[in-house]
């Protein structure tokens, strides 16, 4: 397992990440909107996605990373479902945040089996123990 960058001192926030978001269809997945965003220097990404998507179901995912050390996409790690629809019970000014995403290293960090361990990742048959 190599670290990902976690939201503490040891993150670097990349700016030029390309990011996508994608509505599908949660019966037929036919893709009904699309859309997306380049990160700013803080690493933050906005994007607009008109309409209510009650019935599709919605993901944020990594497209490209502008650092090759730091590129690799682990499945099921490289994107986060966001409900856009006003019909959830979630009052909010139409404004929806996904969850953090990220890119690995090629190469894990020298303090990751650490890392793991404060965020209690961390497992025996861990590589970076």
């Amino acid at each position: 397992m190599h670290c990902m960058y976690l939201r503490d001192k040891t993150m670097r926030l990349h700016a030029g990440a390309t990011v996508e978001m994608e509505c599908r269809h949660f019966e037929s997945q036919q893709v009904h909107d699309k859309a997306q965003a380049t990160t700013d220097a803080g690493g933050w990404y906005k994007m607009e996605i008109g309409g209510d998507h009650q019935d599709e179901i919605c993901d944020v995912r990594l497209l490209k990373s502008p650092e090759a050390d730091c590129a690799e996409i682990e499945l099921s790690r490289d994107r986060c479902r966001v409900p856009l629809t006003g019909n959830d019970g979630i009052k909010q000014s139409g404004v929806r945040y996904a969850n953090p995403i990220a890119f690995f290293r090629k190469e894990p960090l020298p303090n990751c089996g650490e890392l793991l361990r404060a965020y209690d990742l961390y497992n025996e048959t861990s590589e970076n123990s």
